[in-house]
């Protein structure tokens, strides 16, 4: 479930049909933009008590730029999808075990 539908479907979305948008109507922005909504809408998943919040939000907005520089720079999705998946599976399973 983490690994396929959800980095999937956020991709096709943020990086397949925002972005391309975003990039043509800001230039190199537009990456920044999309990385900054997608880090906003991330928001909703986080305990606000949490002393971690802030650097939740600051990691998925680095995490949706270097996403979005790869899709830029190399075009395909599949890879981007893939490594968004294995990052969800780590920060919703792994991590919490950790901390």
């Amino acid at each position: 479930m983490l690994l396929l539908p959800a980095g999937l479907v956020e991709e096709l979305i943020f990086r397949g049909v925002l972005q391309k948008a975003a990039v043509e109507a800001f230039s190199g922005w537009g990456i920044v933009y999309v990385s900054y909504i997608f880090a906003i809408l991330h928001i909703g998943w986080i305990r606000a008590e949490s002393p971690l919040a802030l650097l939740d939000i600051v990691f998925v907005f680095m995490g949706a730029l270097f996403f979005g520089w790869v899709v830029k720079k190399i075009r395909p999705l599949f890879g981007v999808n893939r490594s968004h998946g294995i990052t969800n599976i780590v920060l919703f399973i792994i991590a919490p075990f950790l901390f």
